[in-house]
């Protein structure tokens, strides 16, 4: 399987649109995904996604 999944290192991802699955990088270039497996806090997540929820913000935990 991992022969099937591509890894970028050194790139930092500025935008992520989960609509259209692209992630968008600090130099401008753009990658397509089918899925993305992330690392990021959750509301830095959000916040890269544009996603909202009316949950209030948990200081202790990093799910919903």
């Amino acid at each position: 399987m991992a022969h099937r999944c591509r890894i970028e290192y050194g790139c930092k991802v500025v935008a992520i649109d989960s609509a259209e699955k692209t992630l968008t990088f600090a130099d401008g270039s753009r990658q397509t995904y089918d899925r993305l497996l992330s690392t990021l806090p959750l509301n830095q997540m959000m916040g890269m996604t544009g996603l909202t929820t009316r949950a209030r913000a948990d200081p202790h935990s990093s799910v919903l």
